[in-house]
């Protein structure tokens, strides 16, 4: 197959894939317990594809993004709930693609916060909190007090196309690494006046008042709300890390996950398959890393107010494809490097040929991109032929190391 052939098929394959798509409903559907009437409410702009995964994580008893409901999944079964959809979604004529070109993205986000209103009017009339609903009844400022508070303070609504400043791989590692543990749970720093996520770095102006729906919230709360619907919940987000950073096995992450939802040593050991008294051994081995983990962290927080600035090791990012001593860089090497490779004009001399070298400009080159937002591949090309011709080395490099990822058909790039 020659290469113009190959194009044409992947063309007619994405246009077959945003055919496909347009066709799929989006709107807002339910969750319905047929024994007692509760509801889960939720919205997307691919309806079919959203309810497939929910029926999966229900039924492989992943982590649901709603513990009680997937707890009484677990008690009474597949059939005791049923799927429905509440509303659909009436696409304008400009809100159809027809292929996967710049247009593609903006009309999907137009019809997700379509979706996403229906899902609030839904909320509030069908009132789906305590024993008519899995929600969580959410608390509301008045309106009034807000636009005073607003008024007070000088402060401005988010605007409707905003979305907001995201950090770049190498500040957002740096702000990951050096967060707390609690922050890490709540998944979030404050920092200079802005609320940033550790998961997509994704940053919330305390001076701003973000609506959602007709519910508007501070930073801190926006962040908090951000984090529920962008990633489900942080015990997720980082049982999902390498298990090189998380030091777990897999029967361990599975464990963790039983018992962070509630589960007893005997329901545990029904749901493994194992006896009770292999739970409760687990139990014992991961409080003894936990406390292991403690003094640890005590022993380093002390090293690190003794160590020199240029000796220090830099925060990599999470996703490398193998951590081993090439990552093992100091602050004053990274300098040393940076102004040995990169000209004044903030161009790159050339690729280095040592491992630990080539790490570090590869790290520069994925800071020069947006977290969290989708490049197609020419826009992966331009950025990196702004400081060097060799683009389709650099971008292949990039996978290697695991600095981006992207789809199989290599029409959308990411960092990770």
């Amino acid at each position: 197959m020659d290469k113009k052939d190959k194009k044409q098929r992947k063309a007619e394959a994405e246009r077959l894939y945003v055919e496909e798509l347009m066709k799929r409903p989006a709107g807002v559907f339910c969750i319905r317990n047929k024994q007692n009437g509760k509801v889960f409410i939720h919205s997307s702009d691919d309806i079919t594809s959203k309810m497939n995964r929910f029926k999966k994580s229900l039924e492989s008893n992943g982590i649901f993004p709603n513990k009680a409901l997937q707890e009484e999944y677990n008690t009474l079964g597949e059939e005791a709930f049923e799927f429905e959809i509440l509303e659909e979604v009436r696409r304008e004529e400009d809100e159809i693609a027809y292929a996967m070109d710049e247009n593609f993205t903006e009309i999907q986000k137009r019809v997700r916060k379509k979706a996403k209103d229906l899902e609030e009017k839904w909320l509030e009339n069908l009132q789906p909190y305590g024993d008519r609903g899995y929600h969580r009844k959410k608390s509301k400022r008045q309106l009034t007090n807000r636009r005073k508070d607003s008024a007070e303070t000088v402060l401005d609504v988010e605007p409707n196309n905003s979305e907001h400043l995201y950090f770049s791989l190498k500040d957002l590692s740096e702000v990951f690494w050096n967060a707390s543990i609690e922050e890490m749970k709540a998944g979030f720093v404050k920092h200079d006046g802005k609320y940033i996520c550790l998961v997509c770095g994704k940053c919330f102006d305390e001076n701003v008042i973000y609506p959602k729906g007709n519910v508007f919230y501070n930073a801190k709360k926006a962040i908090e709300e951000h984090i529920l619907d962008a990633h489900g919940s942080m015990i997720e987000v980082l049982l999902n890390m390498d298990k090189k950073y998380t030091g777990l096995s897999q029967i361990q992450t599975d464990l963790v996950t039983d018992f962070y939802q509630g589960l007893d040593d005997e329901a545990v050991a029904k749901k493994a398959g194992i006896a009770k008294s292999t739970v409760r051994n687990h139990r014992f081995r991961l409080k003894e890393k936990q406390k292991q983990a403690k003094v640890f962290l005590a022993l380093m927080s002390l090293v690190d107010e003794k160590q020199n600035e240029d000796d220090k090791i830099i925060a990599i990012h999470k996703t490398p494809r193998m951590l081993d001593e090439r990552y093992a860089i100091s602050q004053g090497h990274q300098k040393e490097v940076m102004e040995k490779f990169i000209k004044p004009d903030g161009t790159l001399l050339q690729l280095p040929k040592k491992e630990k070298d080539k790490i570090i400009i590869l790290f520069h080159f994925a800071s020069l991109f947006e977290y969290n937002k989708k490049y197609k591949e020419i826009e992966v090309n331009q950025v990196i032929k702004s400081i060097y011709d060799d683009f389709v080395t650099v971008r292949r490099y990039l996978i290697e190391y695991g600095f981006m990822e992207r789809t199989k058909d290599c029409s959308l790039y990411w960092v990770v």
